[in-house]
């Protein structure tokens, strides 16, 4: 019994929490970008499960990685596992992260949604370059961009 609930007590400190961040924004002749982003320190083993992006009028998505580390605008994640759950990593909308890799673009019509895949992506270790982005181009309507990750 002692065994059992040394090994409950210690896999509790291993349950992962899922996290999502999610913006929707009207933009005049604008882009928007959503950033999350590692801490400089106290970092977690961090896990992308999925994304999406929908612009009301024809639009650019851009995917990129290791940007100059974002500053501005942060914002709290919801957690999708409990509710008292907070993220190590940091979320930002109308992010202003440098600029990184680009992974991928894709070219959206008017009304279009894109749904990603992110399960082959991750981030580990303390740096505040480590960060994952989708943005639009400047447009002049409504974007919306989620980004659905886990944290262990």
């Amino acid at each position: 019994m002692r065994i059992l609930r040394l090994l409950l007590l210690l896999a509790g400190g291993l349950r992962a929490a899922d996290f999502i961040a999610f913006k929707s924004t009207t933009l005049t002749a604008t882009p928007e970008t959503l950033t999350v982003q590692q801490p400089a320190t106290g970092s977690k083993s961090v896990a992308f499960l999925s994304a999406y992006a929908y612009c009301s009028v024809a639009c650019t998505v851009t995917v990129s990685r290791s940007g100059i580390a974002a500053t501005t605008t942060a914002f709290t994640p919801a957690s999708l596992s409990q509710p008292t759950d907070t993220p190590a990593t940091t979320a930002f909308h109308t992010s202003n992260v440098g600029a990184g890799t680009t992974l991928a673009t894709y070219s959206l019509a008017a009304g279009e949604s894109l749904p990603l895949d992110l399960t082959s992506m991750g981030m580990i270790g303390d740096n505040t370059a480590r960060n994952l982005s989708i943005g639009t181009d400047s447009i002049t309507g409504t974007a919306k961009i989620g980004i659905k990750w886990r944290e262990q």
